[in-house]
């Protein structure tokens, strides 16, 4: 009986605190190859404050404990109960000759034990663990979001940077185009309604620049959330340079299907059907009796003299069998079988959406960066236009406007590229959630 209890006796109690996360599981490393201290920090900083993924650790050591609590029910009950008695004795000459007290301390001890014959118990215990695991699973999947959120956050933040400045830099070129249109139109060269488009133009960059800063503002507000900080420091928050913001290592075309199948979800859905497949053992052993054992001794000072000559003892062992229960036990088992069945259905669908979500991500991954290619190219062809018409506008062929207009397609290009970019990085977060970290 000992060598069954000693291996999860030796679990229960080695088993390492759950108040805290191995960042190895999360790979942070991956973050550490976009070479930007700033989001290493923020990483590592949402690791240890984040309230939601202390709530999700703190969920793990209630199944820890759990875990405990159910072993507890493999081991022998000892209990004790001291009492103080006052007894009206019978008028009975054996009574008397051994002079019982009407005042009486008693100090009785109960032993029961139930035999664990079908191993019942200990696969209980055994599916109680199950649930442990899963518990870990979770965490690990709640820290992954929480790193791909930030991460996510924190990018389109250094994005907006680069838009607004990009966004500034054609509001400068449309103002500078109004007033020539104004200039024109105070020598009649164009129409009201020139004017009027002019203006309009510049305003609709206004509203787009507002809605700019919107955004930028609601993702400091968000990320400072998500790193456990107040709202009121986000607009503090440092950050790096978009244009310096890149992936340094390298991102595979394909992915093992050994890592598809090791995201937490689907090791979760697996221990699920294991602990279903343990739930089903368990329901099938309450047919069967149960064996207990029940034991007494009581000290009492009913009896003059004090110790084993006065105590009284029993020891009892039986069998349980159940006879009629109204088809519950039947109907219990046949749920749990149901239950493992609708799992089983359940694991070969996780492994097929994990398996269809990694190969889409690295189609995005593909196309979005043959996307970004095709902007380069574009903006290439805007650069070599914004080089020859500075080069007519210093020979006087063109006007200023037109050459602000050739220079705004070049910050319209260099804005699409920077969008084309984030996409791409928030495709590589993507994928990295979607293999579990294991990028």
């Amino acid at each position: 009986m000992l060598k069954k209890i000693l291996p999860v006796l030796i679990f229960t109690m080695t088993v390492s605190s759950a108040f805290a996360i191995e960042r190895s599981e999360l790979n942070t490393d991956f973050f550490d190859r976009f070479n930007d201290q700033y989001l290493v920090q923020y990483v590592n900083e949402a690791i240890d404050t984040n309230h939601n993924a202390k709530m999700a650790t703190i969920r793990v050591e209630e199944y820890r404990q759990n875990v405990k609590a159910t072993f507890a029910q493999e081991l022998p009950y000892l209990g004790i109960n001291p009492s103080f008695m006052w007894n009206k004795m019978p008028n009975y000459d054996l009574l008397n000759d051994l002079n019982m007290k009407r005042h009486a301390f008693a100090l009785p001890f109960t032993v029961s034990y139930e035999v664990d014959l079908f191993s019942s118990n200990k696969e209980n215990t055994k599916s109680q663990k199950k649930s442990y695991e899963m518990g870990l699973l979770d965490e690990k999947t709640v820290y992954i979001s929480l790193l791909t959120d930030v991460a996510s956050a924190y990018t389109n933040i250094l994005q907006y940077d680069k838009l607004i400045i990009e966004q500034e830099k054609l509001l400068d070129n449309y103002r500078q185009i109004l007033m020539d249109d104004t200039k024109k139109f105070s020598r009649g060269v164009i129409t009201d309604t020139d004017l009027n488009n002019s203006k309009l133009n510049l305003e609709m960059l206004n509203v787009e620049m507002e809605t700019l800063i919107k955004q930028r503002e609601s993702l400091l507000m968000e990320l400072a959330t998500l790193v456990g900080r107040n709202v009121d420091e986000s607009s503090q928050l440092p950050r790096g340079n978009f244009d310096a913001f890149e992936y340094g290592g390298t991102i595979p075309t394909e992915i093992e299907s050994d890592v598809i199948f090791s995201r937490p979800d689907v090791l979760k859905a697996e221990k699920y059907l294991e602990k279903a497949k343990l739930d089903v053992s368990v329901a099938r052993k309450n047919f069967l009796p149960k064996f207990d054992i029940t034991g007494m001794l009581i000290f009492n000072t009913m009896i003059p003299g004090w110790g084993w000559s006065t105590a009284l003892g029993s020891l009892m062992a039986g069998l349980t069998q159940d006879l009629f229960t109204g088809g519950r036990t039947a109907a219990t088992h046949r749920y749990q079988k149901a239950r493992y069945e609708e799992l089983l259905e359940s694991y070969t669908e996780t492994g097929l959406e994990a398996a269809e979500e990694v190969n889409m991500s690295l189609c995005y991954i593909k196309h979005d960066s043959l996307v970004e290619d095709n902007i380069k190219e574009e903006l290439s062809l805007n650069t070599k236009n914004q080089y020859n018409a500075q080069k007519m506008l210093d020979r006087g062929v063109i006007s200023r406007s037109q050459n602000l207009t050739v220079k705004n397609q070049c910050i319209s290009s260099n804005m699409d590229l920077a969008k084309a970019k984030t996409q791409r990085i928030m495709d590589y977060y993507t994928l990295y959630k979607f293999v579990g970290g294991q990028l």
